[in-house]
């Protein structure tokens, strides 16, 4: 059982009081995910979950990983990019009959500036040790109580800084880029521009910027867990085990 101290829960009451009280906006985000966290900090981890996390660490820690991952969300960006602006070509004159555009050609612009944004708020995150979009990394950092003393809390902020916040650009690159695409294509379609996007085109933006940096869920992936969780099962337990030795 965790136990809390009745000066951390009077804490946390006054915390939420405050953030209550803000008005929406990343100030607000920052807050709240300052609070969970400061929550998530009293539950325990198991010996088995700590050396998960260390093997996590090794592995990541290395410029080969930071590589990859510049590369991957690059390069797959280029040519979604590439992909779209063919698509685009097609799709103009196919509209004459359909009636409907579907793709126009991509703003570099807007993906331009949603990556600059995406980087701001993922270094922000990074240093203050939060996730304030709930936005997913390539990789999965787990946090534990190993990350309590200054070497552990280092490491998890530089794997964030040269991993999390990375991705956050290339996910909102795409996110912004796909909602330029989809309102575009809905004036040309409808004559007349939208003044805010619909929730179904923020979830497929949504979707998109997963896509784009590889967290959209897919058989490949799904596979791939459910391997490592029964091979884990098969070694007593499912926070370490064959599955995270093997994978």
């Amino acid at each position: 059982h965790i136990k809390v101290s009745p000066e951390f829960a009077r804490e946390i009451v006054k915390d939420a009081t405050r953030i209550a009280q803000m008005a929406d906006g990343e100030a607000k985000a920052i807050a709240t995910a300052e609070m969970i966290a400061k929550i998530g900090d009293l539950v325990p981890s198991s010996f088995l979950k700590k050396v998960a996390t260390f093997q996590t660490l090794s592995q990541l820690l290395n410029p080969k990983t930071l590589i990859r991952n510049l590369g991957g969300n690059t390069g797959f960006a280029a040519l979604e990019n590439i992909s779209d602006t063919v698509a685009a070509a097609i799709d103009s004159p196919l509209s004459r009959i359909t009636g409907t555009r579907s793709k126009v050609i991509p703003s570099f612009s807007a993906q331009l500036d949603g990556f600059k944004e995406g980087l701001r708020v993922g270094v922000k995150d990074a240093l203050h040790g939060i996730d304030s979009m709930g936005v997913p990394s390539q990789f999965d950092i787990p946090s534990t109580p190993f990350f309590k003393n200054v070497v552990g809390r280092s490491a998890e902020k530089l794997l964030n800084l040269v991993l999390r916040a990375p991705d956050r650009a290339a996910y909102k690159a795409a996110y912004d880029g796909s909602l330029y695409n989809q309102m575009t294509a809905y004036a040309k379609t409808a004559g007349t521009y939208l003044e805010e996007p619909t929730q179904a085109m923020m979830e497929i933006a949504h979707h998109d910027g997963l896509y784009r940096t590889f967290q959209d869920s897919n058989m490949i992936s799904n596979a791939f867990v459910g391997l490592k969780r029964a091979l884990n099962t098969l070694t007593g337990s499912k926070e370490f085990g064959m599955g995270d030795m093997v994978l």
